[in-house]
Protein backbone atom coordinates (compact mmCIF):
# COMPACT_ATOMS: atom_id res chain seq x y z
CA UNK A 1 0.00 0.00 0.00
CA UNK A 2 1.52 3.37 -1.19
CA UNK A 3 2.22 6.27 1.81
CA UNK A 4 -0.46 8.31 0.45
CA UNK A 5 -3.25 6.07 1.06
CA UNK A 6 -2.30 6.46 4.78
CA UNK A 7 -2.33 10.02 4.56
CA UNK A 8 -6.20 10.02 5.98
CA UNK A 9 -5.59 7.99 8.60
CA UNK A 10 -2.75 10.30 9.68
CA UNK A 11 -4.70 13.44 9.38
CA UNK A 12 -7.43 12.02 11.58
CA UNK A 13 -5.16 10.44 14.07
CA UNK A 14 -3.55 14.05 14.62
CA UNK A 15 -6.94 15.49 14.66
CA UNK A 16 -7.71 13.52 18.00
CA UNK A 17 -9.64 11.08 16.15
CA UNK A 18 -9.66 7.29 17.50
CA UNK A 19 -8.68 4.73 13.96
CA UNK A 20 -9.49 1.31 13.35
CA UNK A 21 -8.25 -0.02 9.55
CA UNK A 22 -8.95 -3.63 8.28
CA UNK A 23 -7.42 -5.67 5.36
CA UNK A 24 -10.10 -6.62 2.97
CA UNK A 25 -10.53 -10.07 1.85
CA UNK A 26 -7.55 -11.34 -0.17
CA UNK A 27 -5.95 -7.80 0.04
CA UNK A 28 -3.22 -7.25 2.34
CA UNK A 29 0.24 -6.60 2.41
CA UNK A 30 1.12 -9.58 0.43
CA UNK A 31 -1.70 -9.49 -1.48
CA UNK A 32 -1.42 -7.12 -4.82
CA UNK A 33 -4.40 -4.90 -5.26
CA UNK A 34 -5.12 -6.34 -8.61
CA UNK A 35 -4.94 -10.06 -7.30
CA UNK A 36 -7.65 -9.27 -4.83
CA UNK A 37 -10.35 -8.50 -7.21
CA UNK A 38 -9.27 -11.82 -9.00
CA UNK A 39 -9.51 -13.77 -6.06
CA UNK A 40 -13.45 -12.37 -5.54
CA UNK A 41 -13.90 -13.31 -8.88
CA UNK A 42 -13.24 -16.85 -8.26
CA UNK A 43 -14.69 -17.34 -4.59
CA UNK A 44 -17.87 -15.95 -6.56
CA UNK A 45 -17.99 -18.56 -9.68
CA UNK A 46 -17.69 -21.29 -6.89
CA UNK A 47 -20.92 -19.46 -5.50
CA UNK A 48 -18.77 -18.80 -2.33
CA UNK A 49 -20.40 -15.74 -0.22
CA UNK A 50 -17.08 -14.40 0.46
CA UNK A 51 -18.55 -10.78 0.89
CA UNK A 52 -21.40 -11.34 2.71
CA UNK A 53 -19.30 -13.74 5.21
CA UNK A 54 -16.70 -11.07 5.63
CA UNK A 55 -19.47 -8.51 6.13
CA UNK A 56 -21.32 -10.80 9.05
CA UNK A 57 -18.23 -10.82 10.46
CA UNK A 58 -17.37 -7.10 10.58
CA UNK A 59 -20.59 -6.23 11.70
CA UNK A 60 -20.36 -8.41 14.65
CA UNK A 61 -16.74 -7.54 15.89
CA UNK A 62 -18.31 -4.36 15.36
CA UNK A 63 -21.23 -4.32 17.50
CA UNK A 64 -18.70 -5.80 20.34
CA UNK A 65 -16.71 -3.01 20.29
CA UNK A 66 -19.11 -0.36 19.78
CA UNK A 67 -20.60 -1.56 23.05
CA UNK A 68 -17.69 -1.17 24.54
CA UNK A 69 -16.50 2.24 23.34
CA UNK A 70 -20.65 3.48 23.64
CA UNK A 71 -19.52 6.01 20.19
CA UNK A 72 -21.93 8.54 19.18
CA UNK A 73 -20.60 9.29 16.01
CA UNK A 74 -19.32 6.48 13.93
CA UNK A 75 -17.81 7.21 10.58
CA UNK A 76 -16.77 4.89 7.96
CA UNK A 77 -13.79 5.76 5.16
CA UNK A 78 -12.36 3.78 1.94
CA UNK A 79 -11.02 3.51 -1.02
CA UNK A 80 -12.15 1.43 -4.33
CA UNK A 81 -13.11 -1.85 -2.77
CA UNK A 82 -12.76 -0.21 0.22
CA UNK A 83 -15.41 1.90 -0.26
CA UNK A 84 -17.67 -0.31 -1.50
CA UNK A 85 -17.45 -2.21 1.71
CA UNK A 86 -17.55 0.49 3.66
CA UNK A 87 -20.86 1.19 1.78
CA UNK A 88 -22.82 -2.03 2.57
CA UNK A 89 -21.00 -1.79 6.46
CA UNK A 90 -22.73 1.52 7.09
CA UNK A 91 -26.06 0.17 5.36
CA UNK A 92 -26.06 -2.94 8.21
CA UNK A 93 -25.47 -0.41 10.89
CA UNK A 94 -26.93 2.56 12.61
CA UNK A 95 -24.38 4.09 14.89
CA UNK A 96 -22.64 4.39 11.29
CA UNK A 97 -23.44 7.88 10.20
CA UNK A 98 -20.95 8.92 8.01
CA UNK A 99 -18.94 7.80 5.01
CA UNK A 100 -16.13 9.07 2.87
CA UNK A 101 -15.16 7.22 0.02
CA UNK A 102 -12.64 7.82 -2.44
CA UNK A 103 -13.23 6.14 -6.19
CA UNK A 104 -15.16 3.57 -4.69
CA UNK A 105 -16.75 0.41 -6.25
CA UNK A 106 -20.28 0.44 -6.94
CA UNK A 107 -20.97 -2.45 -9.05
CA UNK A 108 -18.52 -5.75 -8.88
CA UNK A 109 -20.30 -6.78 -12.43
CA UNK A 110 -18.19 -3.98 -14.00
CA UNK A 111 -15.09 -4.78 -13.08
CA UNK A 112 -12.75 -5.87 -15.88
CA UNK A 113 -12.60 -8.96 -13.92
CA UNK A 114 -15.90 -9.83 -13.81
CA UNK A 115 -16.84 -8.45 -17.27
CA UNK A 116 -14.38 -11.41 -18.50
CA UNK A 117 -16.39 -13.79 -17.89
CA UNK A 118 -19.47 -12.21 -17.89
CA UNK A 119 -20.38 -12.87 -14.25
CA UNK A 120 -23.54 -10.28 -12.33
CA UNK A 121 -23.44 -10.37 -8.76
CA UNK A 122 -26.51 -8.14 -8.29
CA UNK A 123 -27.13 -8.56 -4.93
CA UNK A 124 -24.19 -6.91 -4.00
CA UNK A 125 -24.30 -3.65 -6.08
CA UNK A 126 -24.84 -0.26 -3.86
CA UNK A 127 -27.98 0.49 -5.48
CA UNK A 128 -29.66 -2.10 -3.21
CA UNK A 129 -28.17 -0.22 -0.36
CA UNK A 130 -30.46 3.14 -1.27
CA UNK A 131 -33.12 2.62 1.41
CA UNK A 132 -30.38 1.76 4.26
CA UNK A 133 -28.00 4.81 3.25
CA UNK A 134 -30.17 8.07 2.10
CA UNK A 135 -30.22 9.21 5.64
CA UNK A 136 -26.94 9.66 5.99
CA UNK A 137 -23.92 12.00 5.75
CA UNK A 138 -22.08 10.95 2.56
CA UNK A 139 -18.79 12.48 0.62
CA UNK A 140 -17.51 10.36 -2.85
CA UNK A 141 -14.71 11.74 -4.34
CA UNK A 142 -13.56 10.33 -7.52
CA UNK A 143 -12.07 11.17 -11.00
CA UNK A 144 -13.72 12.47 -13.74
CA UNK A 145 -13.06 9.50 -16.43
CA UNK A 146 -12.31 6.55 -14.09
CA UNK A 147 -12.70 3.96 -16.22
CA UNK A 148 -11.68 1.22 -13.52
CA UNK A 149 -14.89 1.70 -11.39
CA UNK A 150 -17.39 3.67 -13.73
CA UNK A 151 -17.60 7.12 -13.27
CA UNK A 152 -20.74 7.52 -14.47
CA UNK A 153 -21.87 4.51 -12.08
CA UNK A 154 -20.79 6.29 -9.06
CA UNK A 155 -22.78 9.46 -10.10
CA UNK A 156 -25.52 7.15 -10.89
CA UNK A 157 -25.54 5.48 -7.49
CA UNK A 158 -25.45 8.73 -5.47
CA UNK A 159 -28.30 10.00 -7.47
CA UNK A 160 -30.64 7.08 -6.34
CA UNK A 161 -29.24 7.44 -2.60
CA UNK A 162 -30.33 11.55 -3.05
CA UNK A 163 -34.04 10.41 -4.91
CA UNK A 164 -35.21 7.86 -2.27
CA UNK A 165 -34.16 10.98 0.25
CA UNK A 166 -36.46 13.04 -1.58
CA UNK A 167 -39.25 10.38 -1.36
CA UNK A 168 -38.87 10.96 2.23
CA UNK A 169 -39.36 13.85 2.40
CA UNK A 170 -35.53 15.18 2.85
CA UNK A 171 -35.31 18.01 0.57
CA UNK A 172 -31.29 18.75 1.17
CA UNK A 173 -30.01 15.04 1.76
CA UNK A 174 -26.47 15.14 2.98
CA UNK A 175 -24.57 13.54 -0.19
CA UNK A 176 -22.01 14.82 -2.15
CA UNK A 177 -20.21 13.96 -5.31
CA UNK A 178 -16.80 15.83 -6.10
CA UNK A 179 -15.08 14.93 -9.66
CA UNK A 180 -11.21 15.58 -9.66
CA UNK A 181 -9.46 15.69 -12.66
CA UNK A 182 -8.46 11.52 -13.18
CA UNK A 183 -4.54 10.24 -12.58
CA UNK A 184 -3.03 7.25 -12.44
CA UNK A 185 -4.06 3.58 -14.53
CA UNK A 186 -7.06 3.86 -15.53
CA UNK A 187 -7.89 7.09 -13.90
CA UNK A 188 -8.32 5.34 -10.92
CA UNK A 189 -5.43 6.84 -8.98
CA UNK A 190 -6.23 9.25 -5.94
CA UNK A 191 -3.92 11.87 -4.97
CA UNK A 192 -2.35 12.74 -1.21
CA UNK A 193 -4.34 16.40 -1.76
CA UNK A 194 -8.01 14.46 -2.53
CA UNK A 195 -6.94 12.18 0.97
CA UNK A 196 -6.20 14.80 3.29
CA UNK A 197 -9.94 16.66 1.73
CA UNK A 198 -11.51 13.98 2.46
CA UNK A 199 -10.07 13.37 5.91
CA UNK A 200 -10.50 16.81 6.65
CA UNK A 201 -14.17 16.84 5.67
CA UNK A 202 -14.86 14.30 7.99
CA UNK A 203 -12.97 15.49 10.68
CA UNK A 204 -15.06 18.23 10.79
CA UNK A 205 -17.99 16.73 10.62
CA UNK A 206 -17.04 14.42 13.70
CA UNK A 207 -15.16 16.61 16.25
CA UNK A 208 -17.24 19.56 17.91
CA UNK A 209 -16.78 22.53 16.71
Amino acid sequence: VSQSRYQPVSLLHQKGLRVFSLDLPFHGENMPAQEGIKKWVEASLKEENILIHFLDKLEESLKVLFAFLKPSDVAVMGLSRGGFIAAHIAARMTEISKIVSFAPLTETSECQEFKEIQLKVPHLTLDRLSSSLFRKTIKVFIGNRDMRVGTRLCYTWLEKLIEEAFLHQIRSPQIELVLKPSIGYLGHGTSKETFEEGALWLSQKLLPQ
